[in-house]
């Protein structure tokens, strides 16, 4: 009875490797992580972009007809072949990121510096020019993180009691 229990058990042992080893390889590789952003240029894409773009310069007070900007967007994507249900969710998305970005925007007074003034200038002059393509995203900057644990001499920072019972370090010392 036992021998029994082992070989099923084996051959158990042994499916759930090969399941685990190289036939079954996964799609989520580490070659297939983009490093680099890639700029998108789809119609939903772009009219999030535009849409987006036309809500901060509404916000930071530039002098444009937004109205005139949407329709000629949507005239650019008709002439490019959209019609039908594809058009009327491009007008969709461009509508509710123009919204979304004015309800974020809405409360923030100190959200028009100098930077974002020169970046939304840039955007909104290429789109009144009649090119809709997104903007390249900018990588995020990746920070490295200590480790929450460090095993042996690794640790650069010696034992604090005072701060690891109280944060603040105001507890007085025992």
């Amino acid at each position: 009875m036992t021998q029994r229990i082992m070989i099923v058990l084996c051959g158990a042992l042994a499916l759930a490797l090969a399941a685990c080893g190289s036939a079954g390889k996964s799609a989520l590789t580490t070659a297939s992580v983009k490093s680099k952003p890639q700029n998108v240029n789809t119609p939903s894409a772009r009219a999030t972009q535009v849409g987006w773009t036309s809500a901060r310069a509404v916000k930071c007070g530039f002098y444009f007809d937004p109205e005139r900007l949407r329709a000629q967007y949507i005239a650019f994507e008709q002439q490019n072949g959209l019609a039908g249900n594809d058009l009327k969710r491009v007008e969709l998305t461009y509508k509710i990121s123009e919204k979304t970005i004015q309800q974020k925007l809405k409360d923030n007074a100190d959200y028009c510096k100098k930077p974002i003034v020169v970046a939304i200038q840039k955007d909104l002059q290429r789109h009144l020019g009649g090119d809709y393509t997104p903007a390249p995203r900018k990588p995020k900057k990746v920070v490295a993180k200590r480790p929450w644990f460090q095993w042996g001499s690794a640790a650069t920072e010696k034992f604090d009691r005072r701060r690891a019972f109280d944060p603040k370090g105001k507890r007085p010392d025992f």
